[in-house]
């Protein structure tokens, strides 16, 4: 591997300034692009659960506010999945 200066990250075939788009986040660890948790469609920042967009099946839950955002394949309780927002979205009481 081609050695790496200044703030180019690693990859198999040479460096990256920074990670690509996509699937890859870059890991603070080890200063590597790495690939997306299953269930990111496509994630950046500094950990592999940091999506941007959730994989098929998988819905979005918590507070991008609080930066709690994840994404899921079951909702919580009292949460219901809603098809068309793709977010595990808090059931109304009728």
């Amino acid at each position: 591997m081609k050695e790496s200066l200044g703030t180019e990250y690693p990859r198999a075939w040479g460096c990256y300034k920074k990670c690509p788009p996509g699937n890859y986040f870059l890991d603070p660890d080890d200063n590597v692009c790495k690939g997306c948790h299953f269930s990111c469609k496509t994630c950046k920042g500094l950990s592999p659960y940091s999506c941007t967009e959730c994989a098929k099946g998988f819905y979005w839950d918590g507070d991008k506010d609080k930066n709690t955002l994840k994404c899921l394949d079951e909702c919580p309780f009292g949460k219901y999945k809603n098809s068309t927002t793709m977010k595990c979205e808090t059931c109304s009481i009728t």
